[in-house]
């Protein structure tokens, strides 16, 4: 059976804690027309001053390259947020409109470009790309944390600049209620407007003593995910929602650009998509928070999936795009994000050769692995399904990696899992023992 930490959360201040980030988002209801266009115009804003400071900058640097053909001396135009703020006072000079709006709005684009400009030179993306409608606009502000702003925040109020009071609602209510958020973005997502609140809260540090148990997990493609304990998480079925895109993608290309029965559809064709995201979003976090409840430690295969799903090359291309689509469909990412902040300690372990290795002697062979389902060592005769098989022996990598960084060994635990007393699951970690997690619990 799982051990549970006991924290008494009112003794915080007794024990060792540490800062977090947490982000809760609301459903934003602007109550009057008046209100809805001002919050509309003020995320459309900023992607005005998005593409005019591109548009600028853009300008500034053909003008350099011109001048620096000519032999002239001249000074590179600089992209850090200092720079685009100057160039904000030029642009509000020159559209005296923009003085309708919150001086949020510079902040809400000048920084995200200053980044993405940042990111380009040191080779991370391409140049920043001009903005359209495309119905996703937003920006953020820095949330007051006066007495009134805090009173209005407990009655699902929100007073956003140069707007007005707005109504918040979220199933479920808001679990930091009495916590004061760092900022709050605004964003539009299918028509509907939303607030992300960003708090900054702090919570009780898990010290590695009080890490009892631990789970492996093993990524396929079949299935979601199967456990070390036999458990085996089927792929969520999104078939439905699946045909209604397609068929709205198929309608789409037979439309007319600009035509309103083409808005219609692409309309249709985001709601959809958006449906698709949330069901998945919602079976993910729901095996994450079980696991995460039911295992201190959890060990995950550390794969690169963006990798793992680029497009073929030559032959093989619809046998790559097929497995593409499976990798994506389970949403292998996603699911380790969440378990990155809700479990206690996760680990994440190389990969190589863990369907390959038999959990109960360690003897590897291709030959090991009879069908996709089906693993029986050709060495000791062990024989269950693979991809548990593989979840054991994942979880037995991380365990060792574990064991190597709290006695200071160097490197990492990589390779095939060493030979194991299968009468003894348990490794001495931390001075206790670190017991894999055996029953069912999903």
């Amino acid at each position: 059976m799982s051990q549970q930490l006991a924290i008494d959360f009112n003794k915080v201040a007794t024990i060792e804690t540490e800062k977090v980030n947490r982000m809760i988002r609301y459903r934003v209801l602007a109550g009057t027309k008046g209100r809805g266009n001002k919050i509309a115009g003020t995320a459309g804003t900023v992607r005005f001053l998005w593409n005019k400071l591109i548009e600028r900058n853009k300008r500034a640097y053909k003008q350099y390259k011109e001048m620096v053909k000519k032999g002239e001396d001249a000074e590179s135009p600089s992209t850090n947020y200092e720079s685009f703020s100057k160039e904000y006072l030029a642009i509000k000079a020159e559209f005296p409109w923009l003085s309708e709006y919150t001086s949020y709005v510079r902040a809400s684009a000048a920084k995200p470009l200053s980044v993405a400009f940042k990111n380009k030179f040191n080779g991370i993306g391409g140049f920043p790309k001009f903005k359209g409608r495309r119905g996703d606009d937003s920006f953020v502000y820095d949330f007051t944390g006066t007495k009134k702003a805090m009173e209005d925040l407990s009655k699902n109020v929100l007073n956003i600049p140069r707007v007005g009071k707005v109504t918040i609602r979220r199933r479920g209510g808001d679990p930091y209620r009495g916590c004061t958020p760092k900022a709050i973005r605004i964003k539009q997502e299918c028509g509907k407007w939303y607030a992300y609140l960003c708090y900054e809260i702090t919570i009780p540090k898990v010290m590695d003593k009080d890490l009892k148990t631990a789970i492996g997990i093993d990524m396929n493609v079949v299935n979601q995910c199967a456990m070390s304990n036999g458990e085996i998480v089927k792929s969520l079925s999104v078939e439905k929602y699946e045909a209604r895109r397609k068929r709205y993608q198929r309608r789409l290309s037979h439309q007319k650009k600009g035509s309103k029965r083409r808005g219609r559809t692409k309309e249709k064709l985001a709601k959809t998509a958006r449906k698709i995201k949330n069901v998945r979003d919602t079976h993910n976090h729901t095996i994450s928070h079980r696991i995460a409840k039911n295992a201190d430690v959890v060990v995950v295969e550390d794969l690169n999936v963006k990798g793992m799903t680029a497009k073929a090359k030559g032959k093989g291309k619809a046998q790559k795009s097929g497995l593409n689509k499976g990798i994506l469909k389970n949403a292998w990412g996603d699911l380790r994000r969440m378990l990155e902040y809700k479990a206690n300690r996760l680990q994440a372990v190389n990969p190589a050769y863990t369907s390959q290795a038999c959990s109960q002697c360690g003897h590897v062979a291709k030959s090991n692995r009879k069908s996709q389902s089906q693993f029986h060592c050709n060495e000791c005769g062990h024989s269950e399904n693979a991809d548990v098989n593989a979840a054991k022996n994942v979880l037995f990598l991380g365990m060792k990696e574990i064991t190597a960084s709290v006695s200071g060994a160097s490197g990492r635990a990589r390779g095939v899992p060493e030979v194991k007393d299968p009468n003894d699951p348990s490794i001495d970690i931390f001075g206790s023992k670190l017991i894999p997690i055996s029953h069912r619990f999903l």
